[in-house]
């Protein structure tokens, strides 16, 4: 047999064979794989179980390609050339399969399951859901997204034509185009987990999620991205105590600026590092030689830690502050995360304390017991032990957690300072008679009420309403809850 004879039969048995198993794999992907994957999980099927279903269906694909594939070389060439057949089941297989192709293309399939369309999560961050047309994107724009982050792989051939295709849509739209290939059940696609990991983590706007159905892999993604939020979240609620080893922590500017003593090695890790602070602003003196290996040793430590420092010193001089107003003049204007400190909590850390939160005087107010806990937040020492015959539990100065108080008890809440009552309790579970009487408890004594679900978040809303400036809060918590609740506040305080 010639050269050229083989190379006709290979190149024709090659066309077909691709042909065949695309048109077998597109008809077994929508008749067989969606169904099954569908009713193995309205059954509580485990995912890998689903995937290991799903395989199976795959190599039955790839095996009933091979088998056509054999069954055409062997009738066409085997025992007697048939070439004008060869030709002409190879054509129509290839013209069938290259229309098929412009189809999915054209029309996409994801657009016929509009069930997939899936909420979004994180309060309608991401969306999830099938390959978007040209008044999707639009809605999307309208709607405030960002962007669109597109699942689709380029090994797949009429998917790689509309990754093309999307991205000049996208932009034309006004959106960010990203593409994180994956690929369903056969792989595990860690490395586009991973790097979805990472574009949600550094992304703060609304994002479409897709791939082509909106199926398997918007069921991995939706899992990722969750995952992904919830750590975020815990991260991003992270609470300062209320004292570090050398003496108090107080915040201004809503949480934006820091004054405490010299943290210990410990604390310059688990409270300036994680704190995210992004400057550290020391008033220690370096005339006073006690504080030149104190300056020079957080110098070093800034540096290692990528943090900005600045030595602001604060004399004591005879009848004047001097460098006082400087300083507190210096951290008002900055726009960082900045960490002021001094040694330790003594006459010099009460003074910029007043300078920071009272202005360039110094001079304090007088205060009651109500004004004061508004203030510097409500003492240990002062709070009751219970609420509504339960045990009420101290988190910081600014969060203290219970359940429903009674009028008497709201009253003594209001004396100490705390400014805002937040009912943390599932959608519509507190009865509206009840709800009324705490809010009118909340007006009469100038308390702000909030609610909060009780949800993946909640850590998060707290610690967010508690770090405002003279908001210490009550969390009123389910019956049964506080103890929980005291435990997942506890466990975000940089400690």
């Amino acid at each position: 047999m010639s050269s050229m004879k083989r190379g006709r039969r290979f190149i024709s048995t090659a066309v077909f064979g691709l042909a065949a198993g695309f048109i077998l794999g597109v008809l077994t992907l929508f008749i067989v794989n969606v169904p099954l994957e569908a009713m193995l999980k309205r059954t509580g099927t485990s995912q890998t179980i689903v995937n290991i279903t799903m395989t199976v269906v795959i190599l039955i694909w790839v095996a009933t390609t091979v088998a056509i594939t054999v069954f055409f070389y062997s009738t066409c060439f085997r025992k007697k050339e048939r070439i004008k057949t060869a030709v002409i089941t190879t054509t129509i297989t290839g013209m069938m399969a290259i229309v098929l192709m412009v189809l999915l293309i054209v029309y996409p399939v994801g657009r016929w399951f509009p069930d997939q369309e899936s909420a979004s999560t994180d309060k309608s961050r991401f969306t999830f859901g099938s390959y978007p047309d040209t008044e999707r994107l639009a809605k999307l724009k309208a709607d405030g997204y960002e962007g669109v982050i597109a699942l689709l792989s380029p090994t797949i051939p009429f998917e790689n034509v509309l990754i093309g295709e999307e991205k000049q849509a996208v932009e034309k739209a006004g959106l960010r185009f990203y593409s994180i290939p994956m690929l369903p059940w056969i792989t595990e696609n860690r490395d586009s987990i991973e790097q979805l990991k990472k574009l949600v983590g550094k992304t703060k706007g609304k994002y479409f999620i897709h791939c082509y159905l909106g199926k398997h892999r918007i069921d991995v993604a939706k899992k990722v991205v969750e995952g992904e939020l919830k750590e975020i979240a815990l991260e991003e609620a992270l609470i300062f105590p209320d004292r570090l080893e050398r003496g108090l922590l107080y915040t201004y500017a809503d949480g934006g600026k820091i004054l405490g003593p010299y943290p210990t090695d410990e604390e310059w890790f688990s409270t300036v590092l994680r704190g995210r602070v992004e400057e550290v602003v020391s008033f220690l003196d370096p005339e006073n030689p006690g504080n030149v290996a104190l300056i020079e040793k957080e110098k070093k430590i800034c540096s290692d830690m990528d943090i900005e420092f600045t030595n602001m010193p604060v004399k004591n001089e005879p009848g004047i502050w001097t460098g006082m107003a400087e300083l507190t003049g210096y951290v008002q204007s900055n726009r960082q995360k900045v960490y002021i400190h001094g040694f330790k909590d003594d006459e010099r850390f009460q003074m910029t304390d007043r300078f920071l939160r009272f202005g360039t005087t110094g001079t304090v107010p007088a205060m009651d017991e109500k004004q004061r806990g508004r203030v510097y937040g409500v003492e240990e020492g002062a709070m009751p032990k219970s609420m509504g015959d339960r045990k009420a539990f101290y988190v910081t100065r600014h969060i203290i957690v219970g359940a429903k108080p009674s009028e008497n008890e709201m009253n003594r809440l209001a004396g100490l300072g705390v400014a805002t009552i937040i009912l943390l309790d599932e959608p519509k579970a507190m009865k509206s008679s009840e709800k009324s009487r705490i809010k009118k408890a909340c007006r009469d004594n100038d308390m702000a009420f909030k609610e909060i679900e009780f949800d993946e978040d909640y850590v998060s809303e707290i610690a967010e309403e508690a770090i405002k400036d003279g908001n210490p809060c009550f969390v009123l918590t389910p019956e049964g809850a506080q103890f929980q609740v005291d435990h997942d506040l506890n466990a975000v305080i940089l400690h």
